[in-house]
């Protein structure tokens, strides 16, 4: 609450498949680091104010929706509008929807919804070289923001 950080967010294919999400500050020290396998979640390291149930709870979530994993069953259909195809996965009460442009060459949005709104929303833009530059994932039912900025964007 009424915290910020800054650092380093890595995410990396380990050789095993695995993927691991470290996040450094500036100063080097490691703050959290987590290991997402096929069905599994594992905490490597985590700070000690920052070891809590619904933080990492909240965490684990959020990095799910960006690296696809544990995303839900598919909802069967796809949905179009003028400007977006609109991927439903269903997972529990909620809803993962995943938006591409109408000709699926990019992803453009990540949506969590639950049964009326939004919980949470992934906005990645511009895009150079298939990657976004600048990635927002904003929770909407509580004050909570990750924002995330390439280094090097167009140099990958």
């Amino acid at each position: 609450m009424g915290k910020q950080f800054s650092g380093l967010l890595v995410f990396k294919t380990m050789p095993d498949s695995s993927r691991r999400v470290v996040f450094t500050s500036e100063t080097g020290p490691t703050l959290f680091d987590f290991e997402f396998k096929r069905d599994s979640f594992a905490v490597r390291y985590c700070l000690k104010k920052l070891n809590r149930k619904a933080v990492i709870r909240t965490l684990r979530k959020d990095f799910e929706l960006l690296l696809m994993e544990n995303t839900g069953r598919p909802a069967g259909r796809v949905l179009r509008d003028s400007a977006r195809l609109y991927f439903p996965y269903i997972s529990g009460k909620e809803t993962n929807y995943y938006l591409t442009d109408t000709l699926c060459r990019q992803l453009l949005r990540i949506e969590k919804a639950g049964r009326r709104k939004p919980k949470v929303i992934v906005d990645m833009e511009p895009f150079q070289a298939g990657m976004p530059e600048n990635v927002l994932l904003e929770h909407r039912n509580f004050t909570f923001a990750i924002r995330l900025k390439a280094l090097n964007p167009g140099n990958r």
